[in-house]
């Protein structure tokens, strides 16, 4: 059913709308901001949604869209091994400017 509609390039409706719930967070109960939306959709709706992600993503790599430096929602990068890429930036940066002034000193 899915390869179907992709090959046509069609979404039935059923499968693009929502229905939105507002779910309480915290605080006063009259402020908007202390809800957050809950988007109910179909089972095939949420069956679909992982598929497109892993085509999309999967082309965004392969065709070199997405920087290297994007680690959020990639698969094997994470907040984590953004912060160890750019301490080790941070570590080869100083250590150059190390480097630049050793050589600079005059004896």
């Amino acid at each position: 059913m899915f390869t179907q509609f992709l090959s046509v390039s069609y979404v039935p409706d059923d499968l693009k709308t929502a229905i939105i719930v507002p779910v309480y967070k915290k605080g006063p109960t009259t402020n908007v901001a202390n809800y957050r939306p809950i988007y109910l959709t179909s089972v095939a709706s949420k069956i679909m949604e992982p598929v497109i992600s892993v085509q999309m993503t999967s082309f965004l790599l392969h065709n070199n869209v997405i920087n290297t430096a994007q680690h959020g929602f990639l698969q094997g990068l994470s907040i984590t091994s953004n912060l160890l890429e750019t301490f080790n930036d941070w570590t080869v940066a100083i250590q150059g400017q190390k480097s630049k002034l050793d050589h600079s000193r005059i004896y």
